[in-house]
């Protein structure tokens, strides 16, 4: 795709805007994604409700990450289509209104194995009436996603920050507006949508330029958070200047553990007119009120990820001057977080079943068992992988190191992000499907030399959120270990936009890195291996390589599991992965351990195995996984065979071939990865 021919404003919404709009169906008419200047009439857009309904009622997801339906909560499409049945029935077809703040479409097994089609099936026969972006809606590459506008259906898409640089010009729809017929009288709601200029970091940075490098796409970040509160306030000015009674921002933001300055929080401070936020991206689980510019409180919700939970918000423009109304300790009485809802949709259980079926035997090849469990979450839900070493980060880790070590490589050291591992690898039998969950993304491995100086600059920007979680997080293979001192603040300094890594201006505090005992050297080359949106393209602000173009392509991420898994360990998991903790390669500190004698002194020891050692302060384990960690052994190097099926050589082949298409062409990554 030749970004600097198509990507024009009216161009790129005729193709990828219609696309992404195609992914649900309508309960309205009109336009599929309007442009911000060309909004559609109000008359065109929600017909007005034959009932007497006295509020509106605002159903919401966000980061479903094609989730069908959640083991632990039994939440997915099927309840919530039955919950949006039952609430309109109560409160009138056209005033219950379904929307989605982002990051659907990427995250299964069954989602990639279709490349989104599956998904965007099942999110089409919900119904939205509006969506945001999320910043992994093109993760198979434009050219795959123009293709899903075959879906039927089409519903609106909005997003106010995503801009033509070359003319400043919105690619979507910054707002909609549409019409509710409460108690007799018409109160119109407009709908914004907004999704973190982060996007730009964490996604490869040709992802939004033309064919000369020149990046002609952005998100309005700057390193005051100004651009991005300017593009919000003029979407929900226009919103109101169109009549709209209350807004409501689709805000694709995250509150914790992503840049401050393009929080929820932080837009929310920093604009006006905006009546609630439905938010995503930090796959958190809350509803709290947050104080605008002019000090009053704005409601906002996010439903936690994979259907943790779904919300529901009434909009009661009778309740006196506030959108939602408060209950006496001052937490909105008219929202919700639905955790728990036993009705199910027959003819959305009908249709996944129907999907799913069709993607069953590559997904349920068994490949051999794993004894222990290994863990991508804390026992709370909480990423692990995203702040301290796993045994599930060790293990991916491993996967890539010896693959690589196989096909001939002379590979130092292995790297997985933490935002890359997006699921547990339970004990028992292991399958394709199982595999490919924990690494859904299909990203491209690469091999490439640097110095030692670069490695500990890659370490310093992995662990500067620490104790947050961060996506940028680097689980390593084995024979190498680094120290955290949590004690020391992080002195990494960033580009004015915050969109890059400059410098490290004052201590440090990742200490102690060492490869098989001995000290990493500033000068000394090694070779390095690892996802190419962390080693090599400058994904989630790690530091990009001198010489990342002469990185060498080796398999995608998931085929290296699957050889590890199958070759390398007979297809067995065993002892050396048991502990939650992983094998003592990451250690976190609150003291300087060199001083009274602890593990982080230059002995030249290799790191034991059996979690953190010495006497540094350690974050606690996932409880789920249990037994002491031996010594790991090492498995013989190998020639990388075929799986021995042919149908899923051919399959693993094609996701190799569609993620390299994908890096060439157009796709969205967040800090997570």
């Amino acid at each position: 795709m030749d970004l600097d021919n198509n990507l024009t404003r009216r161009g790129f919404l005729v193709s990828a805007g219609t696309v992404l709009a195609s992914l649900t169906v309508p309960l309205v008419s009109g336009p599929a994604a309007a442009f911000a200047d060309e909004v559609v009439p109000a008359e065109e857009d929600v017909p007005a409700s034959e009932t007497a309904a006295s509020k509106i009622v605002v159903v919401h997801t966000n980061d479903v990450h094609c989730s069908m339906v959640n083991e632990k909560t039994s939440l997915g499409y099927a309840a919530l289509l039955d919950y949006v049945t039952q609430q309109r029935a109560a409160h009138g077809e056209a005033n219950v209104v379904l929307v989605d703040a982002g990051d659907n479409l990427q995250g299964s097994s069954s989602a990639m194995l279709t490349e989104g089609e599956m998904p965007a099936r099942v999110i089409g026969a919900c119904g939205y009436d509006v969506i945001t972006l999320g910043n992994h809606e093109f993760d198979y590459g434009a050219e795959k996603l123009f293709q899903l506008r075959q879906t039927e259906g089409s519903v609106p898409l909005v997003c106010c920050n995503f801009v033509d640089e070359r003319t400043d010009e919105r690619i979507f729809d910054a707002y909609r507006v549409c019409d509710y017929e409460v108690s007799g009288s018409t109160v119109r709601v407009g709908y914004v949508g907004a999704v973190t200029p982060s996007t730009l970091s964490s996604s490869k940075p040709t992802a939004f330029a033309d064919k000369d490098g020149n990046q002609i796409c952005g998100f309005c970040g700057d390193e005051s958070g100004t651009g991005l509160y300017s593009a919000v306030q003029a979407a929900v000015d226009a919103a109101r200047d169109d009549g709209a009674d209350y807004v409501v921002l689709l805000g694709h933001l995250g509150r914790k553990g992503v840049m401050e300055r393009w929080s929820s929080k932080a837009v929310v401070a920093n604009t006006s007119g905006i009546d609630l936020v439905v938010d995503g991206h930090s796959h958190e689980m809350y509803i709290e009120k947050f104080k605008n510019k002019n000090g009053i409180d704005v409601v906002v919700s996010q439903t936690g990820c994979q259907f943790s939970s779904f919300g529901r918000i009434e909009i009661d423009p009778f309740a006196g001057t506030a959108t939602v109304a408060l209950d006496s300790s001052g937490l909105p009485a008219a929202a919700e977080l639905i955790k728990q809802w036993d009705g199910k949709d027959e003819k959305m259980e009908g249709l996944i079943a129907e999907l799913e079926a069709g993607v069953a035997e590559q997904k349920n090849k068994i490949y051999g068992e794993s004894k222990h469990k290994l863990c991508a979450f804390e026992v709370d839900g909480s990423y692990a992988v995203r702040k301290r070493e796993t045994n599930l980060g060790d293990f991916v880790a491993d996967s890539i190191y010896y693959s690589a070590a196989n096909m001939g490589e002379d590979c130092d050291i292995a790297f997985i992000n933490g935002g890359g591992l997006r699921h547990d690898l339970a004990a028992g039998k292991i399958t394709y499907g199982n595999l490919i969950d924990v690494c859904p993304f299909a990203n491209t491995v690469v091999s490439l030399k640097v110095t030692g100086r670069h490695i500990l600059n890659m370490l310093e920007v992995a662990a500067a959120s620490y104790p947050e979680a961060s996506g940028a997080f680097l689980q390593v293979s084995e024979g190498f270990s680094y120290t955290i001192r949590e004690d020391v603040a992080s002195s990494v300094v960033y580009s004015t936009d915050g969109t890059k890594f400059e410098s490290i201006s004052g201590e440090r505090r990742v200490r102690d890195v060492k490869l098989h005992g001995e000290a990493l050297l500033e000068d000394k080359e090694y070779t390095i291996c690892g996802p190419d949106f962390v080693v090599q393209l400058g994904g989630s602000c790690i530091p990009k390589p001198e010489n990342w173009s002469s990185a060498r392509m080796l398999f995608v991420d998931t085929q290296a599991l699957i050889n590890y898994f199958s070759e390398s360990l007979k297809g067995v998991v065993g002892d050396e992965y048991a502990d939650a903790l992983g094998q003592g390669r990451i250690r976190i500190t609150d003291h300087d351990e060199a001083a009274d004698g602890g593990s982080g002194s230059s002995s030249g020891e290799e790191p034991a195995g059996g979690g953190m050692a010495g006497g540094g302060k350690t974050t606690a384990g996932n409880a789920a996984a249990s037994g002491s960690t031996a010594t790991k052994a090492t498995p013989a190097y190998r020639s990388v065979p075929a799986t021995g099926d042919a149908s899923l050589d051919a399959l693993s082949g094609a996701l190799a071939s569609a993620a390299l298409i994908g890096a060439a062409a157009f796709g969205f990554v967040d800090e997570e990865r």
